[in-house]
């Protein structure tokens, strides 16, 4: 897949999760990022997010999966196996971040009979749709142990702040996205479940896609990009909420 789909332009407008939700914080934001091209600042959060994210896309290509199988180590051992030397540096917030996720997995290592279905099938994973100009990139995809005879799999998400019940609207428009790109670009994969784990609240979220999330999801996609090319540009007022920009607030 190519890196120049990520490049928005009114000509070629692909969408993103991220993109969609960014025109929904604030139009204006949008626009400075990706029409005047503006870069911002990472919060401290962020670059939080980004380090776990990267350690846990390199996770499960690195841990030696046969003896976990075999009993020959334990899940404690291999995750903390792959940490970075400088480990011990990290904050105590961020440190619980990950210990709260070590525990999450031994928990569900002793849950799951097959050891085989434990890793995930695909991680870290980066998707375009050139028909509905969209792209995004998945955490991970695994295979569901459902009661169903047809072969499912799940599409998860990890999220590294804190659970917010008022946000499980734009979870699932996230995580349809992802199933509709897995869907697109393979004819092997029947996600028909979404999961979304929060390691700092040792807390996952698993539900099975509704049809009408996928009706919300490509509504809002066309929506969105129509009032983008219509250049509706306002602020939305929530700026004492944003950390990007101090120079547009007036």
């Amino acid at each position: 897949m190519s890196y120049e789909y990520k490049e928005f332009s009114f000509s070629t407008p692909y969408l993103s999760k991220s993109s969609i939700l960014t025109y929904k914080f604030c139009p204006f934001d949008f626009y400075l990022q990706k029409v005047e091209g503006v870069e911002f600042k990472q919060t401290e959060s962020m670059k939080r997010g980004n380090r776990f994210h990267d350690w846990v896309d390199r996770l499960y290509d690195e841990i030696d999966k046969e003896a976990l199988i075999n009993g020959e180590t334990t899940i404690r051992e291999e995750y903390k196996s792959t940490m970075d030397e400088d480990f011990s540096l990290k904050s105590r917030a961020e440190l619980q971040l990950y210990k709260n996720f070590i525990e999450m997995e031994e928990e569900r290592w002793e849950q799951v009979d097959d050891k085989e279905e434990f890793f995930p099938i695909k991680t870290e994973e980066f998707l375009v749709d050139e028909d509905l100009m969209y792209f995004g990139t998945y955490d991970r995809l695994d295979k569901f142990d459902g009661d169903e005879e047809e072969e499912e799999h799940i599409v998860i998400d990890y999220k590294t702040g804190e659970y917010k019940d008022w946000k499980m609207s734009d979870y699932r428009f996230q995580l349809y996205g992802y199933k509709h790109l897995i869907e697109s670009n393979y004819d092997d994969f029947n996600v028909t479940h979404l999961g979304v784990v929060f390691p700092l609240e040792k807390k996952s979220i698993i539900e099975k896609f509704k049809s009408i999330t996928g009706t919300y999801f490509y509504k809002r996609v066309k929506n969105t990009r129509e009032k983008i090319l219509n250049r509706e540009f306002p602020k939305k007022g929530a700026c004492e909420y944003c950390d990007m920009y101090k120079d547009c607030r007036e």
